[in-house]
């Protein structure tokens, strides 16, 4: 560890925090409305029970146990830093466990620039929404899967559970990870795959043969998994194309692959689309230039990066993706990983750009 790494990383924690809690005002979502009002009828086991949409149950409880407070606002973006903080802290950890070490302080700066600059994260520090603390719950959970302190990992995981849908990129990561210990990944991406071509496959059948199960579980699978398909969904509320025939679903998941990864949209203002560029750049130049050098690449960690990429990569594909990219936040961490492990690689051999 570099003499000076706390000290920085609490200086600009403690700039961000002065900054959220003293020049923005928290920012409330249509989700953070709907949470604030369910969390409102909250008021015994029974309440709980009865509950709408129970697959967000605990980002409603999280709502109503800070509004017991009398600052919510306050304590919600306090919620926000600390999420925010664990999952640069847990990124850190999980390149450590892969022996990646900054070994200077431009690498070291490198690393937190790719978090303090990505705006696509900073933004939710001030929103009302439970994404943050679900990514921080995630990093955390793998990591201590990898340290094979399993209560730990599980016990985060069914803390995370029912907080929001994204908490089964957990529960996927989790597997990946018992299969790759096991030098069986290839095995479970087969059967991950599977999953969901078997998932889509029942409801395209249910939909020809006109079956009409009205239950909440199969009418959310059956919107996020086949209805966005009729809908020639692409990013939602934003970008859609003609769904034609059986081949028009080919399509769409190429060009959400596409734009899960794209570095902005023609509905951008100038000066977001030129910093999209400037920071895309800032990111991916390290990898590329890793790609076409003759370094030795850390094989355990890029495989581990990658597999969780994928892991999270495939369930939004084929599922939809949020106008305000919110959902591509799950893949943020493991890039910034990557492009720090490029860096610093690069550096310590003087082959970066």
């Amino acid at each position: 560890m570099l003499k000076y790494e706390n000290k920085i990383l609490f200086i600009l924690i403690t700039f961000l925090s002065f900054t959220l809690i003293l020049f923005t005002e928290l920012q409330l979502s249509p989700d953070s409305k709907t949470f604030l009002r369910v969390s409102k009828n909250i008021s015994n086991i029974g309440s709980i029970i009865e509950v709408e949409e129970p697959l967000y149950l605990v980002s409603y409880l999280v709502f109503k146990f800070i509004s017991l407070t009398n600052n919510f606002e306050f304590y919600y973006k306090c919620l926000n830093l600390v999420s925010f903080f664990l999952i640069l802290i847990y990124s850190k950890k999980i390149l450590f466990h892969f022996n990646i070490k900054f070994e200077n302080y431009i690498q070291y700066f490198f690393y937190l620039a790719l978090f303090f600059f990505n705006f696509e994260m900073l933004q939710w520090t001030r929103f009302a929404l439970t994404d943050l603390l679900l990514i921080s719950l995630m990093m955390m959970s793998a990591y201590y899967f990898l340290k094979n302190r399993y209560t730990y990992s599980i016990l985060i995981f069914l803390l995370a559970l029912l907080l929001k849908p994204q908490s089964v990129f957990i529960l996927f990561i989790l597997l990946f990870l018992f299969f790759y210990k096991k030098r069986k990944n290839f095995l479970f991406f087969s059967l991950y795959s599977s999953f969901y071509i078997l998932l889509i496959s029942i409801f395209f059948i249910m939909i020809y043969f006109d079956y009409n199960l009205n239950f909440y579980i199969f009418n959310v699978i059956n919107y996020i998994f086949i209805e966005t398909l009729y809908d020639g969904n692409i990013v939602d509320d934003r970008y859609y194309i003609e769904f034609e025939n059986f081949f028009s679903i080919f399509k769409i998941y190429f060009l959400r692959f596409i734009s899960l990864f794209s570095i902005y949209f023609e509905q951008y203002s100038f000066i977001h689309k030129l910093y999209k560029v400037v920071y895309f750049t800032f990111i991916f130049l390290p990898i590329i230039t890793f790609i076409y050098s003759k370094n030795k690449f850390n094989r355990s960690f890029l495989n581990f990066s990658f597999g969780c990429l994928s892991v999270i990569s495939i369930f939004i594909i084929l599922t939809f993706i949020d106008y305000d990219l919110r959902y591509r936040l799950y893949i943020w961490p493991f890039i910034i990983m990557i492009s720090s492990y490029c860096f610093t690689k690069l550096m310590n051999t003087k082959k970066i750009i």
